[in-house]
């Protein structure tokens, strides 16, 4: 029973951990005109994607940049 109750507990963990941390498109967007229209920004929507969000935007589907070490 208690090996059953870890094993719930990691998957909760890691199916929280991946979606907490990236930034979705529509996020990235807003967070993207905000800082633009404040004049915080001074770069491309190309590069801000990369490296405010962490999405590769010449990828088929944009994968959010991993903020930690991940174990298999």
């Amino acid at each position: 029973m208690a090996l059953i109750r870890r094993i719930v507990i990691v998957a909760a963990i890691s199916a929280f951990s991946t979606s907490v941390n990236a930034l979705s498109m529509q996020e990235c967007r807003a967070q993207y005109r905000a800082d633009h229209a404040a004049r915080d920004v001074r770069m491309s929507w190309v590069d801000y994607q990369v490296k405010r969000c962490g999405i590769n935007p010449k990828a088929s589907t944009p994968t959010p940049k991993s903020t930690g070490p991940t174990k298999h």
